[in-house]
């Protein structure tokens, strides 16, 4: 007889409504060894999939990092998490209340966790407009009213801006669990001059993370809510204590 995974309970030190943290990606190879061992076969898989071994390192990274985050916040380790999907394609923890969200870009991670909201989260390094269609993207995917702020912008604002609109429209998609199949050109969730959009029960708001990049994180019923800087997710500790089965 399989045996069912035991709750997990979130510590009490982590009931805030949500939660941000980020994480380093491009780590020495000793931190990169040990974050990957707790990853699993198919988390394993996915990294092998990956031709560029830069890609690879820091999906094994993030995946690691994640792990080691919900562990924390779940009295077991890292290897005890049980990520799965759902039909929709959003992931959770079997035997476990916490939500998480987590995004990744360039050597830099972000996740959101919280006890009692669906989350979504998004991170982009602002890329130079030669390597980026930003014009193309705005006609495709934002709303006539994002187009119009943006073209009120200053030239030499509007691709920050353009990174960040489009982290809220990311962000409202996992949240919601369909990412950008949602009818994306007819909601507004940026506007030039608020950091905040409100979408039915949902509160979109732009997060500050390091220079050169753009980030947005949307909960579900947490208006009132906003967000605090990201904190670091703790390294590991060298000898962890047994898993408590």
């Amino acid at each position: 007889m399989t045996k069912s995974p035991r709750k997990l309970s979130v510590r009490p030190e982590a009931q805030s409504k949500l939660s941000l943290w980020w994480a380093p990606l491009d780590i020495p190879a000793s931190s990169l060894a040990r974050l990957a061992g707790w990853l699993s076969q198919e988390e394993r898989e996915r990294a092998d999939g990956y031709h560029d071994p830069l890609d690879r390192d820091r999906f094994m990274a993030a995946r690691g990092w994640l792990r080691q985050l919900l562990a924390s916040q779940l009295r077991c380790s890292p290897n005890e998490v049980r990520i799965v999907t759902a039909q929709n394609g959003k992931p959770g923890i079997e035997s476990s209340d916490l939500k998480f969200s987590a995004s990744r870009s360039a050597g830099m991670a972000l996740f959101a966790t919280s006890p009692i909201a669906e989350v979504g989260i998004d991170i982009e390094r602002i890329r130079a407009s030669a390597d980026v269609d930003i014009d193309d993207i705005t006609a495709t995917f934002f709303s006539a009213k994002e187009r119009a702020a943006l073209a009120a912008l200053p030239p030499e604002q509007r691709l920050a801006a353009s990174f960040q609109c489009w982290t809220c429209k990311e962000a409202y998609g996992k949240g919601i669990g369909t990412g950008l199949s949602f009818p994306i050109q007819s909601i507004d969730v940026w506007s030039r001059n608020s950091r905040v959009a409100m979408v039915g029960e949902w509160t979109i708001h732009q997060v500050e993370v390091t220079p050169g990049f753009a980030a947005a994180v949307a909960g579900e019923v947490l208006e009132g809510w906003f967000p605090t800087a990201p904190r670091r997710v703790e390294p590991p500790d060298p000898d962890p204590p047994p898993a408590i089965i």
